[in-house]
């Protein structure tokens, strides 16, 4: 059995709480305090300074309160004479209109300081009923120093029906070289759930579904796009789609929309070929009911894009010989506002770039496995261990956009949905996972 490597390029803080103690120094909330809310949802933005004070906040609203405590656990002088203070803030989020008691998101950041500004977020889903979950996200923003606030704070929490995921997720490929993109495939990937000998789901002590843990997740059939490719093969300025279904099919048996309580579309990949092969995982990666997992591919989608199109770049390697293994994590991705140009060249070391947060590169398979993150199958020589050092460019677009449910796509009237596509792929100032000066070909 070959050997595995584990990378995570998900920031996990897990300093326990229990063990901080108020110091001399802390954070101090301000001013700047904006919250959003609509229905069974929230925005919230907290400022933050540095003060002698150790306080906390709460405060709450028609369906969720938060609180944001702030501890200082430590400090130490660097050697041109500045003092790093790390700053640590902690808190929880609750729905407060459970008829389960609430349901509760507890998060966890460091804010370091002096530093280079950058920011930090973290998501989750929490099984709410039998019908619904609750998501929740956060999104720390470090100033540089001599900058306030010396961080910003934003919670959010939202509560959505299962039925929002709709009829399945819109994606896409827009090979955007001069070369053609061959044996071009979509496949998706879901987390499957256990069921007893009667059939039915298998529940934990808290009434939540259980996953499978011999096979947590599961591929669906492949897809090959017929969209603008013949034979497999997408041509230079040309776009593909496909719509990857709610529940799977397998084996060419396409699963009743009935067993989705057992199958929850999580991912997709997309794999092509040039002169070198291109494999790339795309998920929103979070806690589902406090484990790491893929989370709901439609409603993380909506939860972190809304209605409109995300992107992300499909990779190849400069030399364009080189087979590539790339792991995206939606989640850090999209909260981090990154963009790219097509035909952008990228530096990695041991998989990673600065430039694309929430992107993994190796030159062997990568899989995700449930409570660790994305693993990097170690290779037969020494050059394939760990991740890919090296140069890659952005070769292509990928995109992908929840599929509304039928009646909205009747108020979009006709063609209006693909309307709407291609004007968010020419619109792009406000998205996060933004394509940088590129007109998408008709």
């Amino acid at each position: 059995m070959k050997a595995h490597r584990t990378l995570s390029i998900l920031l996990l803080l897990t300093a326990a709480t229990t063990s901080l103690r108020p110091a001399s120094a802390g954070l101090v909330r301000v001013g700047g305090l904006g919250e959003t809310q609509l229905g069974d949802a929230f925005e919230r933005t907290y400022n933050w300074i540095w003060d002698l004070e150790v306080p906390s906040t709460a405060l709450e609203g028609q369906h969720w309160r938060t609180k944001v405590e702030a501890y200082l656990p430590g400090s130490f002088v660097l050697p041109n004479g500045e003092v790093d203070v790390d700053g640590h803030l902690f808190g929880e989020i609750v729905h407060i209109t459970s008829p389960a008691g609430g349901q509760k998101f507890v998060f966890d950041a460091t804010i370091k300081r002096p530093n280079k500004a950058h920011i930090f977020g973290y998501a989750a889903q929490k099984w709410h009923t039998p019908l619904a979950d609750d998501y929740f996200r956060y999104v720390v923003r470090d100033n540089p120093p001599m900058v306030d606030p010396a961080a910003v704070l934003t919670l959010i929490g939202r509560h959505m029906e299962r039925g929002l995921q709709g009829r399945g997720m819109s994606v896409s490929l827009t090979n955007t070289t001069g070369r053609n993109i061959n044996n071009l495939t979509i496949t998706p990937d879901y987390r499957k759930y256990k069921s007893d000998e009667n059939g039915q789901l298998v529940l934990d002590d808290q009434g939540r579904p259980v996953v499978d843990d011999e096979v947590p997740y599961i591929d669906g059939d492949d897809i090959t796009p017929t969209k603008n490719v013949t034979n497999g093969t997408l041509a230079p300025g040309q776009r593909t789609a496909a719509v990857l279904p709610r529940v799977p099919r397998i084996n060419g048996e396409q699963k009743p929309l009935a067993e989705e309580k057992f199958y929850r579309l999580a991912s997709y990949k997309i794999s092509g070929s040039g002169s070198g092969l291109t494999d790339t995982h795309l998920a929103f990666l979070g806690d589902v009911d406090d484990v790491l997992h893929e989370m709901d591919l439609g409603n993380a989608a909506n939860f972190l894009a809304g209605q409109e199109e995300f992107f992300a770049p499909y990779l190849r390697a400069t030399d364009e010989i080189t087979d590539l293994f790339v792991a995206i994590d939606l989640t850090q991705w999209l909260i981090s506002g990154a963009d790219f140009t097509p035909g952008q060249v990228f530096d990695f070391d041991n998989g990673l770039c600065e430039d694309l947060p929430g992107v993994l590169v190796a030159t062997t398979p990568i899989s995700f496995v449930s409570g660790v993150g994305y693993v990097i199958t170690a290779g037969d020589s020494e050059s394939d261990e760990g991740g890919y050092s090296g140069q890659a460019f952005a070769a292509g677009i990928i995109d992908g956009q929840q599929v509304p449910e039928p009646s909205t796509i009747f108020l979009l009237g006709g063609g209006g949905l693909a309307f709407a596509i291609w004007r968010a792929g020419r619109g792009l100032a406000r998205r996060i996972g933004r394509v940088a000066s590129f007109d998408q070909p008709g």
